[in-house]
């Protein structure tokens, strides 16, 4: 994949969801990292998309991490 292909707010998601997978201790980026990603800054467009819509992303975000909490973990 060619990230120069991708603006830099989706090369800073990416970054970020890498970040959290390590974090985490998984091997492999999944698609709850790039969501825990893309919904961790509270001045993005998709939370403010999700607010406007009255979903609750404190929620959202939990259930992020608890799906996140259930993956392979590299020991």
């Amino acid at each position: 994949m060619d990230m120069n292909k991708f603006t830099e707010p989706v090369r800073e998601a990416f970054t970020m969801a890498q970040s959290i997978a390590i974090e985490h201790g998984h091997q492999q980026l999944e698609a709850e990292h790039l969501a825990a990603s893309i919904f961790s800054v509270d001045s993005g467009l998709a939370v403010k998309i999700l607010e406007r819509l009255e979903v609750s992303t404190d929620k959202l975000r939990a259930d992020i991490e608890r799906v996140m909490d259930r993956l392979p973990r590299i020991s």
